[in-house]
């Protein structure tokens, strides 16, 4: 679980600095873990243009980013 605090801070570094890994890393993962599915694809696919390809984490982010467009599509049915 994060803090106010700390979700508040990361949110100041991504003002600044809007590519930062760990800040998308982690608000990506916070909003994904409440289900807010917009803001952490939106986060991820940000995340995954900076990684390289075929890394674990890039291959993990494409695994919940495909997740989130299934469900997606399932809801629009």
């Amino acid at each position: 679980k994060l803090s106010e605090e700390t979700i508040y801070l990361l949110n100041n570094i991504l003002r600044i600095e809007p590519q930062n890994l760990l800040s998308l890393y982690v608000l990506g993962n916070y909003a994904y873990d409440k289900k807010n599915y917009t803001k952490a694809y939106k986060m991820f696919n940000v995340l995954k243009g900076l990684l390289k390809e075929d890394s674990q984490e890039y291959n993990d982010l494409e695994k919940k980013i495909l997740e989130m467009e299934e469900s997606n599509e399932k809801s629009n049915k």
